[in-house]
């Protein structure tokens, strides 16, 4: 009986640490979303006054602490409007991998520069071809 209890708290031991996030992943999920979501403007969104959703450029992702982000792009002069599940995960021992529906992007946060009031965010697509280049979509957020 003694033994089993011992082996029940070292499996409970080894196995919840393991199911919650890591210190940089829960920086990182804070950083996109705050306390209630962030709006990260990846091209500032131009759009025209008026009823109908018409732009005539933009892209802006709202992260949301619930693990959904919104994604409004401007598309043939339309505002597009799609959803996603996203999450932060280790790349390996120094990155974090992003993953917005099913991409992938290596998440880099710089830390916020002192008095400045905007930060910044890199999402950088790796691909396996070294014709392809890397390709990086760059953010910012106007801290309030």
């Amino acid at each position: 009986m003694r033994l089993h209890r011992a082996l029940v708290v070292v499996l409970f031991a080894v196995a919840v640490p393991a199911l919650a996030d890591s210190p940089r992943e829960e920086a990182a999920t804070k950083a996109l979303t705050g306390a209630s979501g962030k709006l990260w403007v990846h091209v500032a969104m131009r759009i025209f006054l008026g009823g109908e959703k018409k732009c005539k450029q933009g892209e802006t992702w709202l992260f949301r602490p619930d693990g959904r982000v919104q994604i409004d792009r401007c598309v043939a002069g339309k505002i597009e409007t799609s959803t996603a599940s996203w999450s932060v995960r280790p790349l390996d021992a120094l990155d974090l991998t992003l993953i917005v529906g099913d991409r992938d992007y290596v998440l880099i946060l710089p830390p916020p520069a002192a008095g400045k009031k905007t930060a910044t965010m890199v999402l950088r697509r790796r691909t396996n071809s070294k014709a392809e280049p890397t390709q990086d979509l760059d953010f910012t957020y106007e801290q309030e």
